[in-house]
C-alpha cells in the first residue's frame, strides 16, 4: 500500500514538474524560434551545408554560405550564421557584374594589379597593364582601367615590330609617329597628309602637314552642328568624314525670311576637334511699315535683316507740304516683335487765308451767323467810306452834284464782301 501510495506520489510529481517546464517555456523562451530562411543574391546563390530548415527557418549555429556566377564579383560577407537571439549576424550581400577578362596583344603580355579575379572577371577600379616584347613597340594605350558600368576605358593594343616608329621616320617620310611612339596612320604626299584605315588604306580625312607626327587619327571630328529653328547650316565645301568635321572647316549659319539672327554667323573646327562657336538662334523681327500717303518713313541705324527690324528699331514718320501728321510721330519695335505704334496719315489744311490790298479777309471752314454779319457790315462800311466822303473837297457829290463817281478800288471791296457773305 505504501509502495503504490510513493509511486503515484511519484507519478504526481513528474507531470507537475512537465507542467512546470512547459508553463516555464512558453513563458520566457520561444521554444519554436528559427532563423528565417535568407534570399540569394541576383546573378548568384546560397547554400545552408549539412544544416537543414525546420519549422520554416534554421538552428542557432547554422551557417548560409552566398556565391555569385561567372563575370559577377560578390559585394558583402560570403556567410552569415544564425545566432542566439535567431538572427542572422550578416545580411544578404549583392553580386556585381564585372569586367571581363582582355586579350593579351600577339608579341605581347597583359598583366593586372593586385586585384583578384574573380569568376572569370574584375572588378570596378582593376588595372591591367600591357607590354611589348623586345623589337615590338605598343600601339595604343598601355593601360586600361575596370570602369563603373564593368567596361574597359581603353581597348587592347597591339605590338608592331620589329623597328621603332621613330627609327623608320628618319627615313621614310610616309610614317608618323603618335606622341607615345607608336605608329600613327597617317600618310603624306609632299605636303599632304591624311589619316588612313591601315587595314584597306582608305583615306579617312586629311590634316595639316605640320601636325603629321603629333596628328592622333583616332580623335573624333568635330560633331555635325545643329541649325537653328526658322534658319539652316552649310559646311560650304567641307565634307562630312566619319561622323564629323575636321580641323578648319567652317559652318556657316542663316536666318528664315523675318527672323534674325542672335550668335555668331559662323564656327570653326578647332585643333582640339570643338567647334569655337555654339550654334546661333534665329530671332523674329519686326515688319517693315508702311509709308502714309502724301508722306514718308524713316528708320534709324537698325539695318534691315531679312525684310525686318530687330527689337529697339525706330521708325519716324512725317508728312509732305501742306499737309499734317495725324497720329504718333515714331513707332518702336517691341521685345514680342511687334510695332507699339500703327502708321500715321497726312491730312490736308483746314483753313484758307485770302489777302487783299488794304484788307484781309480769313475764311474759316465753319463760321457761325454772327461772324458772318459782322464782317458784310465792315466790308461794306469800308465800301461806303470809299464812294462818298463829304469832307473830301473833290468829291463831286460834296458839293451836291448829281454825278456819281465809283473808283475801281471800291467796286472790288464790295465784291470781295459779297463773295465772304456767300462763301461763309
Amino acid at each position: 500500500m505504501m509502495w503504490k501510495m510513493s509511486t503515484g506520489m511519484h507519478l504526481h510529481n513528474t507531470i507537475a514538474v512537465l507542467i512546470l517546464a512547459i508553463v516555464l517555456c512558453l513563458s520566457t523562451v520561444n521554444c519554436q524560434a528559427t532563423c528565417p530562411p535568407l534570399t540569394a543574391p541576383n546573378d548568384g546563390s546560397i547554400s545552408y551545408g549539412l544544416a537543414v530548415e525546420t519549422n520554416g527557418g534554421y538552428d542557432i549555429g547554422d551557417v548560409a554560405t552566398f556565391s555569385c556566377d561567372n563575370n559577377f564579383i560578390l559585394s558583402g560577407s560570403t556567410t552569415s550564421t544564425c545566432q542566439s537571439d535567431y538572427t542572422w549576424d550578416n545580411s544578404e550581400p549583392t553580386c556585381q557584374a564585372t569586367c571581363p577578362s582582355l586579350t593579351a596583344p600577339d608579341d605581347g603580355s597583359i598583366s593586372y594589379d593586385l586585384t583578384v579575379q574573380t569568376n572569370g572577371g574584375y572588378g570596378v577600379g582593376a588595372v591591367a597593364t600591357f607590354s611589348c616584347d623586345a623589337n615590338f613597340d605598343l600601339s595604343g594605350s598601355t593601360t586600361s582601367t575596370c570602369q563603373g558600368d564593368h567596361t574597359w576605358d581603353n581597348s587592347e593594343p597591339t605590338c608592331q615590330g620589329g623597328f621603332s616608329c621613330a627609327d623608320l621616320s628618319m627615313f621614310f617620310t610616309e610614317i608618323a609617329c603618335a606622341p607615345d611612339g607608336s605608329f600613327a596612320p597617317v600618310q603624306c604626299s609632299g605636303m599632304e597628309c591624311n589619316c588612313v584605315n591601315t587595314m584597306t588604306g582608305d583615306v579617312l580625312r586629311q590634316i595639316p602637314f605640320s601636325q603629321r607626327d603629333t596628328f592622333n587619327c583616332s580623335a573624333p571630328p568635330c560633331p555635325p552642328l545643329t541649325a537653328p529653328n526658322d534658319g539652316s547650316i552649310s559646311y560650304g565645301l567641307a565634307v562630312e568624314t566619319n561622323g564629323g568635321y575636321d580641323i578648319g572647316d567652317v559652318a556657316t549659319f542663316s536666318c528664315d525670311n523675318n527672323f534674325i539672327l542672335s550668335g555668331s554667323t559662323t564656327s570653326t573646327c578647332q585643333s582640339d576637334y570643338t567647334w569655337d562657336n555654339s550654334e546661333p538662334t534665329c530671332q523674329a523681327t519686326c515688319p517693315s511699315l508702311t509709308a502714309p500717303d502724301d508722306g514718308s518713313i524713316s528708320y534709324d541705324l537698325t539695318v534691315q535683316t531679312n525684310g525686318g527690324y530687330g527689337v529697339g528699331a525706330v521708325a519716324t514718320f512725317s508728312c509732305d507740304a501742306n499737309f499734317d501728321l495725324s497720329g504718333s510721330t515714331t513707332s518702336t519695335c517691341q521685345g514680342d516683335h511687334t510695332w507699339d505704334n500703327s502708321e500715321p496719315t497726312c491730312q490736308a489744311a483746314s483753313e484758307v487765308t485770302t489777302a487783299v490790298p488794304g484788307v484781309t479777309t480769313i475764311i474759316p471752314g465753319v463760321t457761325t451767323a454772327e461772324e458772318d454779319l459782322q464782317t458784310t457790315e465792315t466790308t461794306a462800311s469800308q465800301a461806303t467810306d470809299a464812294l462818298v466822303d463829304s469832307s473830301d473837297p473833290t468829291n463831286p457829290l460834296s458839293d451836291g452834284a448829281m454825278s456819281v463817281h465809283v473808283t475801281l478800288g471800291a467796286l472790288s471791296l464790295l465784291v470781295l464782301s459779297m463773295l465772304s457773305v456767300l462763301l461763309g
